[in-house]
């Protein structure tokens, strides 16, 4: 009973700023709190984001969970009442301060509070920090892998020009794709998120779009590659992408593929990307001690670079 009201509602709009989902929390207020004291508490919630909050008033049950130890009496202490005056001639503080402090008036500390997260808020933008608000609507594609004896599910969700969120479910960590939404939302590109994951390997591995898999973070990061190359009108693997230059182009900006009995046949673009990825290539990935070239030859991934090799 130590902990003040106001600091259980700090306490929940850390949480609730990393989490998509509501998440609500018990705010245990003082005995002689007041209606207009909860109604501030309610309104500071609101203020610092949270979308859910409940509250429990000390002694209004004869039994409860929480109860006070202490039976000295409390010594008053003096209350300092601090005035700030708040001068900002920026266009953007009107937007996030919320209600003015009219003069004359003590700020009250949920104002305080309010008026510091606003400020944080403003200067995050200032660096070029902003975090984008999910969209009502989204369009993706969901991937079943077997993994380890388990399917793994991955949905990434995108909004025609940037990756928005991922969703994997299987033999992996649920906070794997919460943490690559956050920073896909957060300003970090595809590429970084899934370089990321790419170092996480684990003793089980799967063959998956033309790739050696070795963890299921690899898995997330090759589905969120095949998305990021979707959305710039590329070939889904990495070597159909290395591989496309090769094959020569026309004035009209359309691969020629030989075939049999002509030899010179036009196809769409969509058409030939099985071609161009059935032209196998042993370069995979990185390596993870030379950040060289890994070649896979003989059911095992090796750096000529280096000497690394997965099998040993």
């Amino acid at each position: 009973m130590s902990i003040s009201a106001e600091q259980h509602v700090h306490v929940l709009a850390a949480a609730q700023r990393n989490v998509d989902n509501s998440v609500s929390k018990t705010c245990n207020g003082a005995v002689n709190d007041t209606v207009e004291s909860v109604d501030a508490l309610y309104r500071l919630a609101r203020q610092l984001g949270c979308k859910a909050v409940s509250y429990y008033r000390d002694g209004s049950r004869e039994n409860q969970v929480l109860t006070s130890m202490k039976t000295d009496s409390k010594q008053e202490t003096p209350t300092v009442i601090t005035t700030t005056t708040i001068i900002d001639t920026s266009p953007d503080s009107a937007l996030q301060t919320g209600d003015i402090v009219p003069e004359g008036r003590a700020e009250s500390e949920n104002e305080a509070a309010a008026r510091r997260l606003a400020e944080a808020e403003a200067a995050a933008r200032k660096q070029g920090a902003i975090r984008l608000e999910r969209p009502r609507e989204l369009r993706g594609a969901t991937w079943r892998i077997p993994f380890d004896g388990q399917n793994l599910y991955v949905t990434v969700n995108h909004d025609e020009e940037m990756i928005a969120e991922v969703f994997a479910t299987g033999p992996i960590s649920g906070g794997v794709g919460m943490l690559a939404s956050k920073m896909l939302r957060g300003g970090f590109d595809a590429a970084e998120v899934a370089y990321s994951l790419n170092k996480v390997t684990g003793t089980h591995a799967v063959w998956f779009n033309e790739r050696l898999l070795t963890s299921p973070e690899q898995a997330v990061a090759e589905c969120l590659m095949i998305t990021n190359r979707r959305l710039k009108g590329h070939p889904d693997s990495a070597r159909a992408l290395k591989s496309q230059p090769s094959l020569g182009t026309q004035s009209s900006g359309l691969p020629q593929v030989a075939s049999l009995g002509s030899s010179n046949t036009q196809h769409p673009a969509p058409n030939t990307q099985h071609v161009v990825g059935a032209i196998m290539s042993s370069m995979i990935s990185t390596c993870p001690e030379c950040h060289g070239q890994l070649e896979h030859a003989s059911g095992c991934d090796f750096c000529r670079d280096c000497g690394y090799s997965k099998c040993k």
